[in-house]
């Protein structure tokens, strides 16, 4: 078995497989999509960059001490 990966975009429910592949993809295959979920992505991207800028200030936290970092119950 081979692997053959490429990006393409799905047109009316179809996807065109690149000219340059044609000949090496014939018979029966498997395949296997992975959507890109841009709008999560950038969701979470935002999410991270507005948390470095404005961190969350907790006047009660007092951090752990090495021992405790390192303590194996």
């Amino acid at each position: 078995m081979s692997v053959i990966n490429f990006q393409t975009t799905v047109k009316n429910g179809s996807i065109t497989i690149p000219s340059e592949l044609r000949g090496q993809i014939t018979g029966q295959i498997d395949v296997t999509v992975k959507v890109k979920d841009e709008e999560k992505n950038s969701k979470a991207k935002n999410f991270l960059r507005e948390m470095i800028e404005n961190p969350m200030v907790d006047r009660n936290f007092v951090p752990l001490t090495r021992e405790e970092i390192y303590d194996r119950i």
